[in-house]
């Protein structure tokens, strides 16, 4: 149904979870290999594997914020609802996209 709150706490859950894949998914490009899970012994990052983490966290900075104005402009224009749920997912992946990629860098 379109019960606004529920799609808000939807589009945030799927926006969490498939940003942090896709965070670790340019982690492994970044490393050029699978990191391990939680428990197992995890590799020493070389310096060009730091930099190339933290390079892509600050270009996401500049980037999210560019696609929140582009999303907010078109969601004041468009009375579509997969348009604005489609638009309110982006946003939040965006924002999140943002958070992981710091949160990884520095582990």
């Amino acid at each position: 149904g379109n019960v606004p709150k529920v799609n808000d706490m939807e589009n945030d859950f799927l926006a969490v979870g498939l940003s942090a894949v896709w965070v670790q998914f340019v982690r492994m490009l970044c490393m050029g290999a699978i990191h391990p899970w939680e428990g197992e012994e995890h590799p020493q990052h070389t310096a060009s594997q730091r930099a190339c983490m933290l390079a892509y966290a600050v270009a996401a900075v500049p980037f999210g914020a560019w696609v929140l104005m582009k999303a907010s402009k078109i969601k004041q224009t468009t009375d579509s609802y997969w348009a604005r749920r489609l638009l309110m997912f982006l946003t939040a992946f965006v924002a999140m996209n943002v958070a992981w990629s710091f949160l990884l860098w520095g582990q």
